[in-house]
């Protein structure tokens, strides 16, 4: 049932993106946002109480906002550009 939960959480973490887009709703702090302002999102259907994202994209985006998706980006950089180094031989 669990797997079934996804596009409701999917759309939770857009939503709170869209709300805090600078900073997001802070590190570890999807599953408390959605609880308490966006359980709205939930489906009704599932019985799965899942509350948790399963999207590390939207987990990344929702709870640190532009700011932590472009560190986060610049981290995926800098480590490609060190495996492709050292693939190369330096």
């Amino acid at each position: 049932e669990a797997s079934g939960a996804r596009p409701y959480l999917v759309d939770a973490g857009w939503q709170m993106f869209r709300d805090q887009p600078l900073v997001g709703v802070g590190i570890g702090g999807y599953q408390s946002a959605f609880v308490d302002d966006y359980y709205y999102f939930k489906d009704p259907n599932i019985k799965a109480n899942v509350t948790l994202s399963h999207t590390s994209a939207v987990t990344v985006i929702a709870e640190m906002g532009v700011l932590g998706a472009l560190a986060a980006l610049f981290l995926l950089y800098r480590w490609a550009r060190l495996g492709w180094r050292r693939g190369r031989g330096w």
